[in-house]
């Protein structure tokens, strides 16, 4: 096979992490778009039947949000495992079908679930917190972008490496070590990408005006824009995916040496 993606490199590039990404997500969005799909469609149909039942308890309503939050975690867990297989595989040369990118997304299953109920504890603490004490919200929000960037490459190192959580974390602790402003680049320039991308769609569906209401992202609303800004959201999603996968490979790279051959090999 040919190795036409793989770069060999002696530090992360923001530029080439984001340019392959995108690229590797738009040859492969087909599979990419069904894995999205089919990752959150458990937790629509919960949103979907919650908001048509008749009006609930308090305690009912926690409940829900609590068991939708797991389903939304546990989705963008199972996607992304999916896409990175995707990923390497096409830094590999190889363009995987449809069939290939929906058995990897499954095989880490229960490391990705665990990791769910990690990230869900977490997300709770991180909820509640402000609540007991007012005054530590200016610490979360810096925290929280730390946490992310440390962490940012914790499912393709489970999926390629066949690790669990806690090593995962680990392994993405070790590799972005040294890294952290240029994966704050990478993931600064991302979030500009995203506003730019919806503000644009904002536009041409009307889902936004000019005083910058954003745009929707549940389906159960049935308009047109609705769904066409839903298509956007899955394709946000799974192009950062495919940048994440890019840049745990280039960090392994930069780190370990290797090549996108000796990576790949994880899979045969």
């Amino acid at each position: 096979m040919s190795d036409h993606g793989a770069v060999r490199t002696t530090r992360l590039r923001i530029g080439g992490v984001l340019s392959r990404g995108i690229g590797i997500y738009l040859r492969n969005i087909v599979a990419f778009l069904i894995l999205t799909f089919l990752a959150f469609l458990p937790g629509f149909l919960v949103e979907f039947a919650a908001i048509s039942v008749a009006p609930v308890t308090d305690l009912v309503n926690v409940i829900l949000s609590l068991f939708m939050m797991l389903l939304w975690i546990l989705g963008w867990c199972w996607f992304s495992a999916g896409v990175t297989y995707g990923v390497i595989a096409d830094l590999r040369g190889h363009r995987a079908s449809i069939g290939e990118v929906l058995g990897a997304s499954m095989r880490p299953v229960l490391a990705l679930t665990l990791l769910t109920l990690l990230m869900s504890l977490v997300v709770v603490i991180f909820l509640s917190i402000p609540t007991l004490l007012p005054l530590s919200g200016l610490l979360l929000g810096p925290l929280a972008i730390a946490l992310y960037i440390v962490l940012w490459v914790t499912v393709p190192a489970m999926v390629v490496e066949n690790l669990g959580p806690i090593a995962g974390l680990r392994r993405s602790l070790a590799l972005t070590r040294g890294s952290f402003w240029r994966i704050f680049g990478i993931v600064v320039l991302w979030l500009a990408f995203i506003l730019a991308v919806s503000f644009v769609v904002g536009l041409f569906t009307g889902a936004t005006d000019l005083e910058g209401e954003h745009v929707g992202t549940s389906l159960s609303a049935g308009t047109s824009a609705d769904w066409i800004s839903n298509i956007v959201a899955f394709v946000m999603f799974g192009m950062g995916a495919a940048v994440s996968a890019v840049g745990y490979h280039d960090l392994r790279i930069a780190r370990e040496g290797g090549d996108t051959e000796q990576i790949a090999k994880a899979f045969d």
